[in-house]
């Protein structure tokens, strides 16, 4: 176990690694955005997961039941906080705009992990978790449990208009008539969603499922916000699908 203060070093039985690594407590006064800071993750040893972080305030890794941590190589251990409890790992910075990598090692799988940090003005989430493929579901902010998008997505609408040049511009925006599919490749920053309607500006949450941000209902104009850049798409299929268009209904299975 890693203690909240002090420095332990963690074996790798496999290659004879071991992380020296540090956790700092500090209360978390920072409202969440949304219902929820979950992110469900379905599990791919070749996917690395990609997890946002705010200082401050450490994101739960969840394990599975009787899953045990058996090692962890992290490239910067010094401004990253960790701590391990029984089935979980906790990961906190120390300050924002920071990026490493590492692996996970369990005595049932290893997860291969990009972090990044960012500000709490931006997305973030409070705990991870991942599923098999074959439990076929998760849940969404709403609560609900929805099914498994396809790992390839069907592209319905694709005239989709991009207007900005920040170096969060997406590669791609389409939907599939249900969820709205934003390619952002593979970016050094990443912005937070905004939905712009006859209501005014809102922001939504997205899922992870890298390249792409995931936001499960259509929009008919969106902007993607860092700091003082924005990057404006808008949809012009919007309202013409035959499908449902806000949040995505809970379906059979």
């Amino acid at each position: 176990m890693f203690p909240w203060s002090g420095v332990m070093a963690m074996g790798w039985a496999r290659a004879g690694w071991c992380l020296c690594a540090l956790l700092l407590t500090q209360a978390a006064d920072s409202d969440p955005v949304g219902p929820t800071r979950t992110q469900v993750q379905v599990y791919d040893s070749e996917v690395p997961t990609e997890i946002l972080t705010v200082p401050g305030v450490p994101t739960d890794l969840q394990l599975a039941p009787h899953e045990k941590i058996t090692g962890l190589a992290l490239g910067d251990t010094l401004q990253w906080r960790v701590e391990e409890l029984p089935g979980h790992l906790f990961l906190k910075p120390l300050r924002p705009d920071l990026f490493t990598a590492g692996t996970l090692v369990t005595n049932l799988r290893v997860y291969s992990l990009v972090l990044r940090s960012t500000t709490p003005q931006g997305p973030w989430v409070m705990r991870v978790r991942w599923i098999l493929d074959e439990e076929k579901s998760l849940s969404s902010p709403s609560g609900k449990t929805i099914h498994l998008f396809s790992l390839i997505p069907r592209r319905v609408h694709t005239h989709y208009t991009i207007k900005g040049d920040a170096e969060f511009r997406p590669l791609e925006v389409f939907d599939d008539g249900r969820f709205t599919w934003i390619d952002m490749g593979h970016p050094q920053v990443l912005p937070a969603v905004f939905m712009v309607d006859a209501e005014g500006s809102r922001l939504v949450n997205y899922l992870l499922h890298p390249p792409y941000f995931v936001v499960q209902r259509l929009m008919p104009r969106f902007l993607l916000k860092l700091g003082g850049t924005e990057v404006e798409v808008i949809n012009p299929d919007y309202g013409k699908s035959s499908e449902a268009q806000g949040e995505v209904p809970e379906q059979k299975p």
